[in-house]
């Protein structure tokens, strides 16, 4: 499945990093906030009751679109190891039939100049540097950044392919805009900033603006909502201080909060998206994500339908499926590297294992 190339290319990745020094990694701030160049707005913002129950009609059809990442690790050299999976009326998975890199090759020193030659000299076969700026994954760079390049870049390769049938559920936002973007002069800022240049002209050059719909489930790391009401917590605090009379009185304990434009507003360019808040009171456990488009109307389209189809794992059911794909195809790759590279993994990795044997053992 993978060549000798990548056998050779980690071997001597750790040879060459006997003689370096590790370097603490880079860990920049990517939550999401209002900040000097994005901005968080409402013309009416109102919480309303789902229709929990409702059915979808059978005209009205949904896909889900998900990507996973794992980070295989050996002594200085780490794999940035994923998986996408599309799943719908368009089925497609990565790596499938579509020509993108999913193998990302990231050290944990300081590249000297010829690991630099080296590592780019690959780079048309495995993931070793951004595609936004000049710089190879080494110590350096962060690990987050990357794995956020390689996993967004494998989504837009399965978004260009759908058919454009119904909606397609999107797990992640419809563009990612942590604050650092903020300073796109900065080396992620530029990286972040080429991402969200790509994911809006592919949505754009395939007429998807009223398709994709965005599923962001890690609320905990924003403040948009908690922003626009005067709130001094995330935004899932936020939702369900805003929700809580809806789902303690409403026949069906569902509820949605919005709308909220999010802006990027850099002057000579500008990025603006539309979101909202569903929150659902599954058994005794209470369920907040929000939705996100790049048109504000698909929002009130979709909303009833999207709490409709949500499951007790917190999405809805075509993001579970696409996640469960997704995740299946990156374990067993990272399994195979695990086992086929000339390297024995760190015990992080070695740990990873036993569990993952153990997820892949459920069916």
């Amino acid at each position: 499945m993978y060549s000798q190339e990548l056998s050779n290319l980690v071997l001597e990745l750790y040879r060459r990093g006997e003689e370096s020094s590790a370097v603490e990694e880079d860990k920049p701030d990517l939550d999401e906030e209002a900040s000097e160049c994005i901005r968080v707005d409402y013309e009416y913002l109102e919480t309303t009751a789902l229709d929990f129950e409702l059915e979808v009609p059978r005209g009205v059809k949904f896909s889900g679109l998900d990507a996973s990442v794992r980070i295989l690790k050996f002594p200085g050299v780490d794999l940035i190891v994923s998986a996408g999976a599309l799943v719908g009326s368009t089925t497609l998975t990565v790596p499938g039939s579509i020509g993108v890199r999913n193998i990302g090759v990231k050290i944990r020193y300081v590249a000297s100049p010829d690991v630099v030659n080296l590592l780019k000299s690959f780079s048309d076969r495995f993931y070793t540097c951004s595609r936004f700026v000049d710089y190879v994954f080494d110590g350096t760079f962060s690990e987050d950044v990357a794995r956020d390049e390689i996993r967004i870049t494998i989504e837009n390769a399965l978004l260009r392919e759908w058919n454009n049938d119904g909606y397609l559920l999107l797990d992640g936002p419809i563009f990612p805009l942590p604050r650092l973007v903020s300073r796109p002069e900065t080396k992620y800022g530029r990286v972040y900033l080429g991402l969200i240049r790509e994911r809006v002209s592919v949505i754009r050059e395939r007429g998807l603006g009223s398709k994709v719909v965005a599923i962001v489930k890690r609320v905990s790391r924003s403040k948009y909502l908690s922003c626009v009401r005067g709130l001094g917590v995330t935004d899932d605090h936020a939702a369900l201080m805003c929700a809580e009379e809806i789902i303690r009185s409403s026949k069906y304990k569902a509820a949605y909060v919005g709308d909220i434009m999010i802006e990027l507003d850099l002057g000579s360019e500008s990025y603006r998206k539309y979101a909202g808040y569903v929150v659902i009171k599954l058994g005794s456990s209470t369920i907040v994500f929000r939705i996100e488009a790049l048109d504000q109307r698909v929002l009130e389209d979709v909303r009833d339908y999207i709490a409709s189809l949500t499951v007790t794992s917190g999405v809805p059911v075509q993001i579970m499926l696409s996640d469960r794909i997704s995740k299946r195809l990156c374990a067993a790759i990272y399994m195979y590297l695990a086992y086929a590279l000339p390297l024995t993994p760190t015990y992080e990795s070695l740990e990873a294992i036993g569990e993952i044997l153990s997820y892949l053992a459920e069916g």
